[in-house]
């Protein structure tokens, strides 16, 4: 029940809601750390769309991402679907 609640719940108190393990996470970033972002999409879209081409119908998309520092990569939840847990009880 909490996890059907909590995507429900877009508020609290008048703080948004977010959940981190879906898609379109955003922080808050410069200027010029948004122009890195965007070189760096540019450099990898090229391995980003072989990554796709060999994973093929696996994934939904592979980008590169801003919300990590040390691992390689991460799975996440497309913006409006279910989470893992969601995907388990149904």
């Amino acid at each position: 029940i909490d996890e059907y609640c909590v995507q429900q719940l877009k508020e609290y108190e008048g703080k948004k809601l977010i959940s981190v393990t879906k898609e379109g996470l955003k922080f808050d970033e410069t200027e010029e750390e948004k122009k890195l972002h965007e070189e760096l999409k540019a450099e990898f879209a090229p391995l980003c769309a072989l990554i796709k081409e060999i994973l093929g119908d696996k994934i939904e998309k592979a980008c590169v991402s801003e919300r990590l520092t040390e691992a390689p990569c991460c799975l996440v939840t497309g913006e409006y679907g279910w989470s893992a847990k969601m995907e388990r009880i149904m």
